[in-house]
């Protein structure tokens, strides 16, 4: 049934904040630690410093991807063209299996 001009596809609408799962985590990660009196991102962030510091090479990897970004890795290839196109040899070992020779089978 298709739509009438001005209606929506949609009849709930957009979700409602705190519904997503990152809502939710967002929201507990802002509460206060009852033991600390201190968010728990905070808590949490000085536990992953703590690990970097003690030589804990993803918790390192972690701190730097979130500070400085994530390192950029360019992919180079070069083609050799004529090497790329294959020998009559290896044309001729196909050709069996090319769909205008099983035609004539």
């Amino acid at each position: 049934m298709p739509w009438r001009r001005g209606e929506s596809g949609n009849m709930k609408g957009r979700p409602k904040r705190g519904e997503s799962v990152t809502e939710i985590v967002r929201e507990v990660l802002s509460e206060i630690d009852p033991e600390t009196k201190r968010a728990r991102r905070e808590v949490i962030a000085e536990k992953l410093v703590k690990l970097a510091e003690d030589g804990n090479l993803r918790a390192v990897e972690l701190l730097m991807e979130r500070t400085e970004g994530k390192v950029a890795v360019k992919i180079e290839k070069e083609y050799d063209l004529v090497n790329m196109i294959p020998s009559q040899e290896v044309l001729d070992i196909f050709r069996p299996y090319a769909p205008e020779e099983k035609a004539k089978q």
